[in-house]
This record gives structure tokens, C-alpha cells and sequence, in this order.
């Protein structure tokens, strides 16, 4: 069972039990901060159904983009390793638009058709919630 509160280095992970929504809140853009989610997002995803639908909001606000080559490559591994990939929505609350592009192609071409995305600024937090649990 992971923590439902956990600061490791460079991520900040909270679970919102009241709403079933996992927040990673990243501190810096970094290899090793990407490492440091993959951990807890092998933790979360232990004992994980295909019928299970996972909300997560990834804030990025002060991190910024993270190395975008390494993180491309983590993630893909990271979801080819999985045994299950459950219905996701995820919140991504991001300082700028300049990635939105470049990540919404990443999902089509790795044909993460399980996950729902959008993108919030740091000022719409709240709105983020309400479309994950609505």
C-alpha cells in the first residue's frame, strides 16, 4: 500500500482519499525526478484491475518540461512493463502551452488510448479536481 502522503527528493506525491485522485506535485526537471515517479507509480499500480479507472493530476508548475527524451522513454517502458492498463485520467497542470503539443503526440504515437488528458495552468488547480471526479 503506498504512503498517502510522500516527499522523496524530487516529487511530492499526495492521495486525495476523499476523491480517489493521486497528485504528483514535481519540484525539479531532472532524470532523477522522473526516476523517483516511476518508483511510486510501480507502487500505485501494484494490485491494479483493467476494470480499475486511476486519477492522477501531475503538477508541473515548478518543475517545468522535464527532459523530455528521457522522460518519453521511461514512460514507455515504464507502461510496457505493466501487466494491466486500467481506464486513466489525468490532470496535468502545467506553467505554459509550449509542451502540450509535443506531449499529446507522444500519447497518440505510443498508443496510450487508455488515458484521457488535459491540460490546466497552475491558476485553474480547482478546475482540474472537478473534472476528474465529475
Amino acid at each position: 500500500m503506498i504512503t498517502p502522503v510522500l516527499s522523496k527528493g524530487f516529487v511530492t506525491y499526495i492521495y486525495h482519499d476523499d476523491t480517489q485522485v493521486h497528485e504528483f506535485a514535481f519540484k525539479k526537471s531532472s532524470r532523477q525526478t522522473i526516476d523517483e515517479w516511476v518508483v511510486v507509480m510501480d507502487e500505485l499500480y501494484k494490485g491494479l484491475k483493467d476494470t480499475d479507472e486511476v486519477k492522477f493530476i501531475f503538477d508541473f508548475t515548478t518543475s517545468g518540461a522535464m527532459p523530455l527524451n528521457y522522460a518519453f522513454t521511461k514512460a514507455r517502458e515504464w507502461s510496457n512493463s505493466l501487466e494491466v492498463h486500467p481506464q486513466a485520467m489525468l490532470a496535468c497542470i502545467y506553467p505554459n502551452d509550449t509542451f502540450r503539443p509535443i506531449i499529446n503526440s507522444f500519447f497518440r504515437l505510443v498508443r496510450l488510448d487508455h488515458i484521457t488528458m488535459r491540460f490546466f495552468s497552475p491558476n485553474m488547480k480547482d478546475e482540474a479536481f472537478k473534472w476528474l471526479i465529475e
